[in-house]
């Protein structure tokens, strides 16, 4: 069955990253995150609750997808920008 939420981004690195969620994403699930830029295919590694929700660890599929570096959330800037 497929669910969708929102999350917040709390990490990111070229191999995945971190989320807060507000629902539970069992070890191994497929995810799909929609970055503005396009979608990006992954698995959940981990997830524990915490005290706003839960903490979502993923690993995406193919570091050939738009994810990193190319995309940076809109309020980060690099350094080559200033």
């Amino acid at each position: 069955m497929k669910k969708s939420d929102c999350a917040i981004i709390l990490e990111i690195e070229p191999a995945g990253g971190l989320v807060q969620t507000t629902a539970a994403i069992p070890r191994s699930c497929k995810i799909t995150l929609d970055t503005g830029l396009g979608v990006v295919n992954g698995n959940v590694t981990h997830c524990e609750q915490d005290a706003y929700g839960y903490v979502v660890n993923f690993v995406i599929d193919d570091r050939a997808q738009n994810w990193f570096p190319e995309y940076v959330p809109p309020f980060l800037h690099s350094a080559s920008g200033r």
